[in-house]
């Protein structure tokens, strides 16, 4: 990953006004009062992975029902294995919503920038990118599975952009433009892919 220093020149350098397309992070005004909502549709409802939803029908069938030997499920596995079920959801839409909100925060310090051109503020939004980007990788490392994944992958990819780590995030923009069965992301990420690609020659040029 590049320096502090080196990403903070990056974002000087390419200021805040164009990004990658994931305005996503914008509030969306789902229900919610001035908190951002909406950067992942379905993240905080029972079709997605609310925070208070109730497990799917049939979702015990598939997590810890069955006894550990192969035989018939014990009394009140059912019930554990739908708690547990109920507390991943939960656990995965608090993530969601602390990395929304670190995203939030870095796009607005960098427009900040964009602005005043101060290089302190610059630093603050480079700094949240890295924290967004580490919680979206926990994320998926946790919870491949999520419904969400692919637009968490994206937004992951962005925060690595801002945050100056160009070879990450052309990894990331890579697997969204390669996604099966999705295509909402397809073309920007395409875009991201060859953007980091050129970020990274130009650096290399920098830097002989």
């Amino acid at each position: 990953m590049r320096t502090r220093a080196a990403a903070v020149a990056v974002v000087l350098m390419l200021g805040c006004g164009s990004g990658t397309g994931a305005d996503v992070v914008e509030p969306t005004g789902n229900g919610r009062d001035g908190d951002g909502a909406g950067v992942v549709e379905g993240a905080d409802t029972e079709e997605g992975m609310g925070a208070g939803g109730e497990a799917d029908a049939g979702d015990e069938a598939s997590e810890g029902v069955e006894s550990g030997d192969g035989g018939d499920a014990e009394p009140g596995d059912e019930v554990a294995g739908t708690e547990m079920l109920a507390g991943e959801k939960a656990g995965s839409a608090a993530m969601i919503a602390g990395a929304r909100t670190h995203h939030e925060k870095c796009l607005g310090l960098l427009s900040e920038h964009n602005e005043t051109g101060d290089a302190a503020t610059a630093e603050e939004g480079i700094a949240e990118c890295e924290t967004a980007a580490e919680m979206y990788r926990e994320i998926l490392e946790r919870w491949p599975e999520l419904e969400v994944a692919y637009e968490l992958t994206f937004y992951m990819a962005d925060c690595l952009y801002w945050s100056g780590d160009f070879a990450a995030a052309q990894e990331a923009f890579e697997a969204v433009r390669d996604w099966e069965g999705e295509d909402m992301y397809r073309e920007d990420a395409a875009h991201g892919v060859e953007e980091m690609i050129f970020l990274q020659e130009e650096a290399g040029e920098q830097g002989k």
